[in-house]
Parts: C-alpha cells; sequence; structure tokens
C-alpha cells in the first residue's frame, strides 16, 4: 500500500465513522471522495437517508461497469477511547475498523487509482453494520457491472468466499390469556406457552458447531411480552429469531418447522435475504484465484460465509453476476485491538489489478 494511502486509511480511522453517528459516517464519506477526486477518480455522492453515500468510477460517465467493487466506510462503536488513534506496529495497522471495513476501502481506491484505464468502479457504503440498506438503494438506482462484482469485506488470510447464508428474522409470538400472577390457575401464561415451544425447537434444531459445519443455524436473540408489572400474567410473548439458511427455496420449510414444533401459528417475518451461491468454476472466480496465486505464490481457499455482508443485496438484485468476497489480513475485528496487515494490503491491491486485466 502506498504511503499516502496509508495516511487516508489513517485519517478514515481518526473520523470514527461509527454507523448511527450520521456526521461521523458522512465526514468519512467526505474525506474518500475528496481523495478519490484528487486522483482523477469520478465520484458520483447519494444521499440515503441522511447518509452520504459514494460511487466511485474509472470512466468519465454512467452507472455501469465491468468490475464492480464494494466496501463500507462505517464502522461499530469503539471498544476503547483511543481506538481512532491509529498506530502501526510490526506491519500492522491498528484502530477501529482497520480490519472492518476501512482498511479494505482504501485497498479499492487504490486500484481504483492504480488502473485509470480499465473497466472499474465501487460503491462505499455507510451502513453495512446496521443493515447494509445503503448497498440496496445504490443498486436500485442502476449502478451494476457486467462481469462481476468483489465485495471486500472481512475473508482475508488467503482466503476468498462465494457463498453466504441466507437470513430470516422472524418473531413468533404465544397467544395465552392473561390474569394475576397470584393467581396462575385462572390464566394461560403465554411466556410458558412459548418457552415450552422454544425447547422443543431447539432440541429438533442441530445447530452447527463449527465454521466447517454448513448446516442452517437458529438463534433466539430477543424476547418480548404484553405484560408491564411484576404481578401480571401476559395474555402474550414474543421470541424474536435469527435464522442462517444453506439453500434457496427453504424458507417456507423453515417457518412450517418452526410453527409445528413451537405450536405458535403467529409468526412475521421481518427480514429475509436469500443466501449468495456463486458457482466458484465461473471464469470470475477462477480468473481471481489465478491473479492470487500468481502475485502470491500461494493457493488461495474457498471458504463460506456464515455471517452477512453487502454481497447479499448484489445476488439479490442482479442473481446472474459472480460476486467474490475477499479481505485484507486481519484480526480483532468488533474488538479492542483491531488490526489489518498493510503487507497483505500491498498483495490485496496487486491481485484485483491484476484480475482487472
Amino acid at each position: 500500500m502506498k504511503p499516502e494511502f496509508v495516511e487516508l486509511l489513517k485519517q478514515l480511522i481518526a473520523s470514527a465513522p461509527v454507523s448511527a453517528d450520521t456526521p461521523a459516517v458522512n465526514r468519512a464519506s467526505a474525506i474518500m471522495e475528496d481523495f478519490l477526486k484528487a486522483h482523477g477518480i469520478r465520484v458520483v455522492r447519494e444521499v440515503i437517508d441522511g447518509k452520504n453515500t459514494l460511487y466511485a468510477s474509472v470512466l468519465p460517465e454512467g452507472k455501469e461497469t465491468e468490475v464492480l467493487f464494494n466496501a463500507h466506510l462505517d464502522v461499530v462503536p469503539l471498544n476503547t477511547p483511543y481506538q481512532n488513534q491509529p498506530y502501526i506496529q510490526d506491519g500492522r495497522l491498528y484502530g477501529r475498523g482497520a480490519g472492518d471495513d476501512l482498511g479494505d476501502a482504501v485497498v479499492v481506491a487504490q486500484v481504483l487509482c492504480d488502473n485509470p484505464d480499465k473497466s472499474v468502479a465501487a460503491i462505499f457504503t455507510t451502513d453495512e453494520e446496521i443493515g447494509g440498506h445503503t448497498t440496496d438503494e445504490m443498486l436500485k438506482l442502476g449502478y451494476r457491472c457486467t462481469r462481476g462484482a468483489v465485495v471486500l469485506d472481512i475473508p482475508g488470510e488467503n482466503t476468498i468466499s462465494c457463498q453466504e447464508k441466507g437470513m430470516i428474522v422472524v418473531r413468533v409470538t404465544a397467544h395465552g390469556r392473561g390474569g394475576h400472577s397470584a393467581l396462575p390457575w385462572t390464566a394461560v401464561n403465554a411466556i410458558d406457552m412459548l418457552m415450552e415451544g422454544y425447547q422443543k425447537l431447539r432440541k429438533a434444531w442441530a445447530n452447527p458447531t463449527s465454521e466447517d459445519d454448513w448446516v442452517d443455524s437458529l438463534s433466539a436473540t430477543g424476547i418480548t411480552c404484553s405484560s408491564k408489572a411484576h404481578n401480571v400474567i401476559p395474555d402474550t410473548a414474543s421470541i424474536l429469531f435469527n435464522i442462517r439458511y444453506t439453500k434457496p427455496g427453504t424458507e417456507e420449510a423453515i417457518l412450517n418447522k418452526i410453527k409445528t414444533l413451537t405450536g405458535c401459528d403467529d409468526l412475521e417475518v421481518q427480514l429475509n435475504f436469500v443466501p449468495l451461491f456463486c458457482n466458484e468454476d465461473c471464469e470470475f472466480v477462477q480468473n481471481y484465484l489465478r491473479c492470487a496465486k500468481k502475485i502470491t505464490g500461494q493457493d488461495y481457499k474457498l471458504k463460506k460465509m456464515h455471517g452477512a455482508t453487502d454481497a447479499r443485496y448484489i445476488a439479490w438484485r442482479y442473481p446472474d453476476i459472480p460476486v467474490i468476497q475477499a479481505g485484507v489480513r486481519n484480526g480483532n475485528i468488533h474488538d479492542a485491538g483491531e488490526w489489518c496487515d498493510l503487507e497483505d494490503a500491498g498483495n490485496l491491491i496487486r491481485i484485483c489489478s491484476e484480475m482487472l486485466k
């Protein structure tokens, strides 16, 4: 990574662009916009829900290129008050967002600047850590590619991904009959109903036990009930499930399984993103692997992503476009001591540039 791009990364980290802080993410967006424009890159700023989202292209006009990169400029909250004071030690750059995802965003910036004669562009978004709505909105505005997309977010360590689980967020509600807590025989406690159903569901649902265990997962992430007092038995109680699933078209079967085992018919699907699946034998993926081997001398491994990135929006809006997920070698993501490896960042820049040939 060239020194001026290392300084850009430090500036972005110092701006502390926490997702929920719109002025802060807009400051980071402005830093990136000014830097790219100063290096001759065309930048279009779209304002989405008050957040500035960037489309940066080496082409003089239009919304379409052969290859589209994507990275996000927002970060999770700081673990320490000093995490927005970046420093370099033993070839690693430390600071909030160094690994997720500001280091990757700066890699994309250098790839654009180093390849002014290629058909390449990038979307820099500002809310990935809280859902990635801005990526979807940019795609709906018509920004797209014809050859393939590369989402730089997480993988690292000589790996790429072209598969990502889908996600269903569903609220399940049990309906009972309320009453006084001193007279439990007069009521049907909705919490009891919900917990009994949840236990049946958990016993029947074999969650993955390791990163290599590629099966559907179900996690309970919240419980609410209608009662607002300590001495009232609630007549309704709800549980929120976050489900990561591997196969498109299985959503209905998953929901029916939840209904059957919990005994609850009241299901509200709040989010549903289909799984991302890109054929690893397609030319776009294989070309990336060849370029990685040429630059690093290493055989890159294909991994499957249990978590979600903005790649899911590209796969959803443009299912015929191959999507690769890659990223700078990193550590302590979302934790204190977050870092990215600057030498690996240089390798990633060279890989992406070679791929554009």
